[in-house]
């Protein structure tokens, strides 16, 4: 297994590399540029990543087996938290002020949707359910709450969203297992941030 991250250089840019688990790096084969927020995709071949372009911080896929790469926003505002769905075909991320949840599909005309109507806070696309339904969310309800809550948002578009987690704490960073039966994310419940 391997782990892919960007180091800073004095010149605000970043060398991706893979790194292994004893720590040894190996270059992605990307040009240095200011990245941040890398993703993998399911079947390992394209990297989401955001990285500034003349408009601003914007969506980028990078195939790591072909050496293309594809722009997918073109504006003024940064493109975060990247969540693939189970298949590779869609890719869901954070944007605006206040943060909305968005998908673009891939394989398809490169339309970018918007899921959320978010007018306060943000909403932080987190992982996705085995079967591709569920996108489970970090809600940030307003700037100056103390609380942030787990959401599932169904993208079927039947159910809406629900809270699975609404407390006065900060619970982000999901991560849901591989089979979708245990969800991992950070919590200050015991006064500082843990998993």
């Amino acid at each position: 297994d391997s782990l892919v991250y960007r180091r800073d250089s004095a010149r605000g840019k970043q060398m991706l590399v893979w790194v292994d688990r004893n720590g040894g790096e190996k270059p992605v084969g990307l040009p240095s540029a200011q990245y941040s927020h890398p993703a993998i995709s399911p079947d390992g071949d394209l990297l989401a990543i955001t990285k500034r372009s003349e408009y601003g911080p914007d969506l980028w896929t990078h195939s790591l087996s072909r050496g293309e790469a594809t722009q997918w926003t073109f504006d003024e505002s940064r493109e975060t938290a990247k969540t693939w769905s189970p298949n590779g075909a869609d890719l869901y991320f954070e944007s605006g002020s206040p943060s909305n949840v968005y998908r673009v599909a891939l394989g398809g005309n490169g339309k970018v949707e918007q899921l959320t109507n978010q007018t306060d806070g943000g909403w932080f696309p987190g992982s996705i359910t085995p079967d591709g339904r569920y996108l489970l969310i970090t809600e940030w309800p307003s700037p100056v709450a103390d609380g942030r809550n787990i959401v599932e948002l169904d993208l079927d578009g039947q159910n809406g969203s629900r809270y699975l987690m609404q407390t006065d704490y900060h619970e982000s960073h999901l991560k849901l297992s591989p089979d979708g039966t245990l969800l991992a994310y950070m919590t200050n419940r015991s006064g500082s941030m843990e998993i």
